[in-house]
């Protein structure tokens, strides 16, 4: 208010001194009015970036999957990237079916084919209620067992024979024993 005039009637005379006083005079009402309205935009910016703070998902920004509770005692042992992933995929994929979000993981296995397809790799779950071979190049259930199902599982050297009590969609029950 007082540095204005003298800075205008300096450069411009009487003229300038007028000038100067009136930006002095308005300054004095638009200085604070400028300051109460800088001051509530930014303690609204706040309040805005306070609220959205806690949007971000905790899924989105795992170092790693959650970890899995095994069984129907939801019980927990040593850390497993694959059971792990395997449960995550489970309850977090869009494609999987409803019927599969709630099953007590038991135990999953990375299985990746001799072929040179790099991409190609599946996951073998085993569930008390399911046994489900997923496709992670597709990223879905390629098939899905019913425990109850099982008649037999029948270990080889070269993997599992699933011997089922009925068919089913993809299965047909052939009868054949090994021994």
């Amino acid at each position: 208010m007082f540095t204005k005039p003298v800075e205008g009637a300096t450069k411009g005379g009487l003229v300038g001194f007028f000038k100067g006083a009136f930006q002095g005079v308005t300054g004095l009402v638009v200085k604070p009015v400028a300051g109460i309205l800088d001051a509530a935009a930014n303690t609204a910016e706040g309040i805005k970036n306070t609220a959205t703070a806690f949007d971000q998902k905790p899924n989105e920004n795992r170092m790693r999957y959650p970890r899995v509770f095994y069984g129907k005692q939801k019980y927990y042992r040593t850390y497993a990237d694959t059971d792990a992933e395997a449960m995550w995929l489970l309850h977090f994929c869009n494609e999987v079916p409803a019927k599969f979000k709630n099953i007590s993981i038991l135990h999953a296995f990375d299985v990746v084919p001799e072929k040179e397809k790099s991409e190609e790799g599946y996951l073998l779950v085993i569930s008390f209620e399911i046994i489900i071979w997923w496709g992670l190049k597709e990223e879905k259930a390629l098939w899905a067992i019913e425990t109850g199902n099982l008649e037999k599982v029948i270990q080889y050297n070269g993997g599992l024979i699933f011997q089922l009590k009925q068919a089913t969609e993809k299965f047909k029950v052939r009868r054949r024993y090994i021994f």
